[in-house]
């Protein structure tokens, strides 16, 4: 079962995610990714980091809550873990595997897109 709240994998989902979907649409054509899906990715992006805002702000309110007079419960139970937020990170992943398993698959690229670090 899914958290109520934002974990610390969401966020580093998050920031990963966000970078992948900004450098996307650049890449889509060398790996074949039609600019529709780039595109889309982009757009339910900003949806997931919305949702993800949203949790942190509900999160907040509840840890107010718990801490004022009348004291609350935890976790909260009013925080949805929308579907978005499952469902998009697994379908960057998958386009992300589509990149790396490309015949044209580039190292560089793939630092550029997050899929890997650089070596210092």
């Amino acid at each position: 079962m899914q958290p109520a709240y934002p974990t610390t994998e969401d966020l580093s989902i998050a920031v990963w995610l966000k970078r992948f979907a900004a450098v996307l649409p650049a890449y889509a054509a060398k790996y074949q990714i039609a600019e529709a899906e780039a595109h889309a990715l982009q757009r339910a992006e900003e949806g997931f980091l919305n949702g993800m805002s949203e949790q942190i702000t509900r999160v907040m309110q509840a840890i107010l809550r718990l801490a004022g007079p009348a004291g609350g419960s935890w976790p909260p139970s009013a925080v949805p873990y929308p579907p978005l937020m499952r469902a998009l990170p697994r379908q960057a992943t998958m386009l992300s595997y589509r990149i790396l398993s490309h015949s044209a698959y580039d190292p560089a690229d793939g630092c550029a897109l997050g899929l890997e670090s650089p070596i210092y």
